[in-house]
């Protein structure tokens, strides 16, 4: 930026994707700007924010992983041009008057592409299984047959839990996610989206959406003749004596074993939830919501259009002069309704406020502020 001529000092606000190299909280490119310039907010890209929160959630809870990577496998095998016919025609004599399904391949970047492999396998799942049987059991090739069996073995109740838990939650983020990249969208209702989704993925962190959710995969698995948890008490893993004078800092190949609702809700319940939680809180921070929530009192279409209070957080963290902008944001609304005038668009709002910058030079370096945000 210096080569460039560009002062540094004047920066508003910075925006970069999640790689830790930009977006690192001790050493990515955001926080040592923000040494220098401490008012430069840092903006994650809307578009892509709430998909990484779902990504971050698959890599660190294993069952929710392992669920993901069993429905790629489905994919796999029913996108193959032998049985992708056979699939489809299976469907037709199951479902005779509904259209075929096809199963979605899986997406790290878009979680449309999850969303709708997920709805897929969930809407079709009887058929899936009995198809997946017919597979093993008629087909001649019978590398083919292994293969259905294969991807048979890996479809049981904590699949299915994860099946049922990851549906809603996808599509509880996708609702936001689409919302937050609508060109109509003001900041007021971003912040607004995000804080409900919060509240929303908190009441799932409850004990009787851990029953229902154990209950429901439960009834489903034995009505498909799959394996099921079991409400027996297990032993307690120990780690092999051998390791008894090292400090463990990796995984030793053992994985939680699970016995019934409690353990499920240990296992992949609660954390998928904290993950989400706790990606969603520091990526949409409360003082970054703050500021998108002001920017709503420059939106010439929010009804908290110049309404000081909306508008002093943002005056506050760019150390504006409170004293000055409370006095212009009477007077601009003052004029504008004695004028009868009337903008689409914060651009139009700061197109007439150009020539009077003289008389409301705090509120338009708001409205610069505001425009120049990523």
């Amino acid at each position: 930026m210096k080569q460039i001529g560009v002062n540094i000092h004047n920066l508003v606000g910075q925006g970069y994707d999640g790689a830790a190299v930009m977006s690192g909280k001790c050493a990515g490119v955001q926080e040592k700007i923000r040494t220098i310039v401490p008012q430069a907010l840092y903006v994650h890209c809307f578009a892509h924010r709430l998909n990484l929160v779902i990504v971050q959630a698959v890599k660190s809870v294993v069952p929710v992983a392992d669920f993901f990577a069993a429905l790629q496998l489905c994919y796999n095998f029913l996108s193959g041009s032998n049985v992708h016919s056979r699939w489809i025609a299976f469907q037709k004599d199951m479902y005779p008057n509904e259209q075929p399904v096809e199963f979605k391949t899986m997406s790290d970047t878009r979680w449309a592409c999850q969303v709708r492999a997920v709805s897929a396998i969930k809407s079709r799942f009887e058929c899936l299984i009995k198809f997946l049987r017919h597979v093993d059991n008629t087909d001649d090739n019978r590398e083919r047959a292994l293969v259905a069996r294969n991807v048979l073995d890996q479809i049981d109740q904590k699949f299915i839990y994860c099946m049922l838990l990851m549906h809603d939650l996808l599509l509880e983020a996708k609702g936001a996610s689409d919302t937050l990249q609508s060109p109509e969208l003001n900041f007021l209702e971003a912040a607004n989206l995000i804080e409900s989704l919060i509240e929303e993925l908190e009441t799932y962190r409850s004990e009787q959406k851990s029953v229902d959710y154990f209950e429901n995969s439960l009834d489903m698995a034995k009505e498909n003749n799959l394996s099921c948890c079991t409400n027996q008490s297990v032993r307690q893993s120990t780690v092999p004596s051998n390791l008894d004078n090292f400090v463990i800092l990796t995984s030793i190949g053992k994985r939680d074993t699970i016995s019934g609702s409690s353990d499920m809700k240990k296992v992949v319940l609660y954390p998928v939830i904290d993950v989400f939680l706790s990606e969603l809180r520091r990526r949409f921070s409360e003082q970054n919501l703050e500021i998108f929530r002001s920017l709503s009192g420059l939106d010439p279409t929010s009804n908290k259009f110049l309404d000081f209070d909306r508008i002093s957080p943002l005056a506050r963290h760019y150390n504006l002069n409170l004293a000055d902008i409370q006095m212009e944001t009477k007077q601009a609304k003052r004029m504008l309704e004695k004028k009868g005038k009337v903008f689409e668009t914060i651009d139009e709002f700061a197109e007439f406020l150009n020539p009077l910058n003289l008389a409301f030079s705090e509120l338009c370096k708001a409205v610069k502020i505001a425009m120049t945000l990523p």
